[in-house]
């Protein structure tokens, strides 16, 4: 029975271990965001929290502006579609840490692939994921 106990109390020891060395995420990580809704978009303009937000970036020859509002503790956002424009406007943000929360990010105004206003940002959202 002793050793019964000691080899499970051995096994309950590692399991803990292994689980307490996960640094897959630890340190810096690019996350990938788009923004999604029922129509195609041809610019957005929205807010992410600046804690632990390192950067963000386009990808597809998008563009993107960013000014960072220290006491807001946001970073304003502007992501405008390249010359293959149109749907989902994708990005990557880079942060501290990947182990901590994601990122949420905020719309406040769309603009269509014909640079209209899309009035509302019903149905639209914002995805950031590792």
């Amino acid at each position: 029975m002793k050793r019964w106990m000691a080899m499970a109390f051995l096994a309950m020891t590692l399991v803990i271990g292994v689980a307490g060395c996960d640094d897959r995420n630890r340190g810096p990580a690019v996350l990938q965001g788009v923004i999604e809704g029922p129509g195609p978009v041809g610019a957005a303009f929205f807010v992410l929290p600046s804690a632990g937000v390192l950067a963000v970036e386009p990808l597809d020859g998008d563009q993107v502006f960013t000014r960072v509002i220290p006491e807001e503790g946001t970073i304003r956002v502007v992501l405008v579609a390249g010359q293959t424009g149109g749907g989902s406007l994708r990005f990557r943000v880079r942060v501290e840490d990947g182990r901590g929360p994601l990122p949420q990010g905020t719309l406040v105004e769309l603009a269509d692939t014909q640079n209209r206003r899309v009035s509302g940002t019903t149905g639209y959202r914002i995805q950031i994921r590792p």
